[in-house]
């Protein structure tokens, strides 16, 4: 496992942590693993709540994007992001959760 696979590591160890208080806010996780066939290995997060839907994907190279989009005005944001470690994997699922909570100095 390189460094950087240790990403997709982090990731699914957050999302299987978080998922239950997650679940008990109304907010539905779901992770998803990148098909076999593909080059870099990947994985996407989706939060989907009643008024924000996202989705983190994270390859294996570090690369990630992140889609954000409230659902009452259709606002859509893409984000690309290149993560070198875990912190920088948390800080990114930390602003996440706050933009997906409905904090209004997240969504700026």
């Amino acid at each position: 496992m390189t460094s950087k696979e240790v990403l997709l590591t982090g990731l699914r160890a957050w999302a299987a942590d978080c998922a239950p208080a997650l679940a008990a806010e109304g907010i539905a996780l779901q992770l998803d693993d990148s098909r076999s066939q593909w080059s870099k290995a990947s994985m996407s997060l989706s939060l989907d709540g009643e008024e924000r839907i996202s989705q983190l994907t994270v390859w294996a190279t570090g690369e990630a994007e992140l889609e954000r989009a409230e659902i009452a005005t259709g606002l859509v944001r893409n984000d690309h992001y290149d993560l070198s470690s875990l912190e920088d994997l948390g800080q990114r699922l930390h602003d996440l959760l706050r933009w997906q909570r409905g904090d209004r100095a997240a969504s700026s």
